[in-house]
């Protein structure tokens, strides 16, 4: 009996001298292994390319700022081998680093074609793809012009209610529930304000654009187009991607979501989009 019990005794000296063992080389192992933080990881190529129908190819690329870092501007990325492919055609672009972070072709894109971009950035491939939607069909507004009262902020209206007019009735087809987008753009060299005087109470003056809408229909009401004088009114025909740009409203300290992207290995967009535009005039009344 005593002989088992110093074998069975010498047995647990000999498992706990393994154990020990085990977790001496497992602390060795990982105090030799550096850990990745986000220190470690290089920035990423941020992409800002929007491929309108009709238009030169034009994409701007800069440097990831990080969370943390000491950048607090975007620093453009120069000197890359960009290129776009029309895989329609199948014809591929390499594009003209003509300005800082700026790569471009004078290569018109067309509605219907699927395109491919490409390039290589701190050793990793960078991809992403999309099609050019068709141009928005049967685009109309409710009126061609408003008529708006000055408003002075602080200073009263004048012994009289402004008239801000009726909002401004945007339609087109919309038959397949796809996305659309509407925005309003001054063109006078000289701009009038709507709205002068204290502005200290907060008042809104934009969004210029619209939420997208996968309807048929939009309005705009005439006070946020901001100046007095002629506009262009557009409706624009947009991918999915370029939708999921506008819903970033949720976002909290407590919960942020990463920013949406169709870059793999890298961060931004690269869409398609087909526009229609329109005259309006806002009238001084």
């Amino acid at each position: 009996m005593e002989s088992t019990l110093i074998k069975i005794s010498n047995h647990r000296v000999m498992n706990k001298n393994k154990i020990f063992a085990v977790i001496l080389i497992l602390g060795c192992i990982l105090a030799c292994t550096k850990v990745t933080t986000l220190d470690d990881l290089a920035a990423r190529a941020v992409v800002e390319g929007y491929l309108q129908s009709g238009e030169p190819i034009n994409i701007k690329i800069t440097k990831e700022i990080k969370f943390g870092g000491t950048d607090t501007v975007a620093i453009p990325i120069n000197g890359l081998s960009v290129i776009v492919k029309d895989n329609t055609d199948n014809k591929s672009y390499t594009l003209t680093n003509v300005d800082s972070g700026f790569y471009k072709s004078q290569v018109l894109i067309q509605s219907g074609h699927s395109y491919d971009l490409g390039f290589t950035y701190n050793g990793q491939s960078v991809t992403a793809s999309t099609t050019v939607p068709s141009r928005p069909k049967g685009f109309a507004l409710g009126s061609a012009e408003v008529t708006i009262t000055p408003v002075v902020l602080g200073g009263g209206f004048g012994g009289g209610r402004p008239n801000f007019g009726d909002p401004i009735a945007l339609s087109w087809i919309n038959n397949d529930q796809t996305f659309y987008l509407t925005a309003y753009k001054n063109l006078e060299a000289s701009q009038e304000s709507i709205i002068t005087g204290n502005t200290n109470f907060g008042f809104r003056r934009r969004p210029t654009f619209n939420e997208p809408t996968q309807g048929s229909t939009a309005q705009i009401r005439p006070i946020q187009l901001e100046f007095f004088g002629h506009f262009d009114i557009y409706c624009m025909h947009v991918q999915p991607e370029y939708a999921a740009l506008y819903s970033q409203t949720s976002n909290t300290s407590i919960s942020i979501a990463p920013p949406p992207t169709n870059i793999t290995n890298g961060l931004g967009i690269f869409t398609g989009f087909a526009a229609d535009t329109l005259k309006f005039f806002v009238r001084k009344g």
